[in-house]
């Protein structure tokens, strides 16, 4: 249902985007049927569709656009009411993601281009949505101020972490051209790209110099062309407007890149490319007897089946987590991420039911290969830990499991993975105490018993089954001072429990004989 959810809103933006081209852009059905289509198919997409948890984008997006309608056609009609649904509209879509903070800019530069107000006017209209992102920054502020920002101090989610200024610098830029290249060229495609997946860059990387050489000309082609109103110096303007957010540049996100970063600047990529085939189709249309339907046809169906074929076949990897992770580690060989996620696949398939010993064992030693390849990368992660332990404890390496959960406790006790992690341990060894007591080996039963409690909580149930057998063996070893301390602490705990006041009454009784 949720993925049939996304679906629908991401048809809505299509549909909308298409609207807004053909009745306020172009004016030309063909013209912005090519951009809408051209969006609609592009397989960097994949992500915000088919990730639950971008949703967040696709209603910005859809209400941005809604804001967009509402305020071109309170200039065709004049009416106020056009003008107030604008700006409700553009408050929404920053309630949905920050990402349309961008069009306090590009609205008054789309009023430039797409309309004929005067400056003053222009400036005015664009004051009103200036307030509405005031309000709502008014209110941000208020739930979540910005002043009490902290940058985390784990490098998973915190990309610039451990560069230095003239690295974290570099790569920001060397990504501006990675940006680009996903544009046009969007293989492969993987749901992370975080440390150490793309590398810190140096000035001294060709990439770097060439990324800024073609932003530069971005950046003329926008100047060039913006008095005439040329629609591609519109493009690139624009281009660079929506993705300077999401570029690190401004404000560091977390992260280096992300596809969803693209969703909105991809829409003047695509405005771009179908005026480039537009004119095309019109050329030849020009010097042959070709119709334009039939020509656009011809010249379209090659791009448009690979690209859409791309899109279909990137889908089936957002099926769940497990099959997208297993499609994506080849991709991003260098992610902490993307190994942890795939060897906590294989260790779920590994538990799953009726798997044969031998199967079990080998998809643990995979799971394995991937978290050590992933603590490589990144020693501190507790997830990671977290699932090494586990997997050694199903190998039968229990000791080095404890061992992989005690990094964790050491750090971070209250973590709540661990927790249940130390519930298991301290039943497991619970039981294994109680075995022990009923073979007589009453060593080994005081051992499993102590080790339940280095597992248990003050009041788990563990833990006063554990005391209350501590002191039941130290009875049979005539211990009775022994026994009668672990009572109390069973009594401390829950003096209803069980038979414990009789026993504790009863070792207090012979310790004095």
């Amino acid at each position: 249902m949720s993925h049939c959810i996304n679906m629908l809103l991401y048809g809505l933006i299509v549909v909308l985007l298409f609207q807004f081209l053909f009745r306020y852009v172009f004016k030309e059905v063909w013209l912005a049927f090519i951009a809408a289509l051209l969006f609609a198919i592009h397989p960097i997409h994949t992500e915000v569709v088919a990730n639950i948890k971008s949703r967040d984008v696709l209603l910005c997006l859809l209400f941005l656009l809604l804001a967009l309608h509402q305020l071109w056609k309170f200039l065709d009609t004049k009416k106020s009411l056009n003008l107030i649904f604008g700006l409700v509209w553009y408050f929404v879509s920053l309630l949905a993601k920050e990402d349309s903070i961008t069009f306090l800019a590009g609205i008054p530069i789309m009023l430039y281009f797409f309309s004929n107000l005067e400056r003053r006017q222009i400036l005015i209209y664009s004051s009103a949505f200036l307030g509405s992102a005031v309000f709502y920054l008014i209110i941000r502020n208020a739930i979540v101020p910005f002043g009490g920002f902290k940058a985390n101090p784990e490098i998973i989610n915190n990309a610039f972490l451990l560069a230095t200024g003239s690295q974290a610098f570099a790569t920001k830029i060397y990504i501006l051209l990675f940006d680009l290249k996903m544009l046009f060229f969007p293989n492969p495609l993987s749901f992370d790209y975080s440390y150490n997946q793309i590398p810190y860059q140096s000035l001294g990387n060709p990439l770097v110099w060439i990324s800024i050489v073609v932003y530069v000309g971005l950046l003329l082609i926008a100047i060039r062309g913006f008095k005439s109103k040329n629609i591609f110096a519109l493009c690139a303007l624009m281009f660079i407007v929506t993705l300077s957010i999401s570029s690190n540049l401004i404000v560091d996100i977390g992260l280096m890149f992300g596809e969803r970063m693209l969703f909105i600047p991809s829409i003047f990529f695509a405005i771009a490319l179908a005026v480039l085939i537009h004119k095309l189709i019109a050329t030849v249309e020009a010097k042959t007897a070709m119709k334009k339907l039939p020509l656009m046809s011809l010249m379209l169906f090659p791009f448009v089946s690979v690209t859409a074929w791309l899109t279909i076949s990137r889908n089936a990897d957002w099926k769940d987590d497990r099959t997208l992770a297993l499609a994506d580690i080849s991709k991003s060989p260098n992610s902490a991420r993307a190994n942890s996620a795939a060897g906590a696949a294989y260790l779920f398939y590994a538990l799953e039911a009726n798997r044969t010993t031998s199967e079990k064992d080998s998809m643990l030693n995979v799971s394995l290969g991937y978290m050590n390849k992933s603590l490589e990368l990144y020693a501190d992660n507790n997830d990671v830990l977290i699932n090494s332990g586990i997997i050694y404890s199903e190998l039968g390496n229990q000791a080095k499991g404890e061992e992989c959960w005690s990094k964790v406790r050491a750090k971070n006790p209250t973590n709540p993975k661990l927790m249940g992690i130390d519930k298991f341990l301290a039943n497991k060894y619970l039981t294994a105490g109680v075995a022990a007591t009923n073979a007589n080996k009453l060593d080994s039963a005081l051992y499993y018993y102590n080790k339940s409690l280095d597992y248990s909580t003050y009041n788990d149930s563990a833990r006063v089954s554990a005391y209350y057998n501590i002191g039941g063996v130290y009875f049979l070893k005539a211990d009775y001072a022994a026994a009668h301390a672990a009572l109390e602490k069973v009594m401390a705990i829950d003096p209803n429990y069980q038979n414990v006041r009789a026993g504790y009454e009863e070792s207090g009784r012979l310790m004095v004989k």
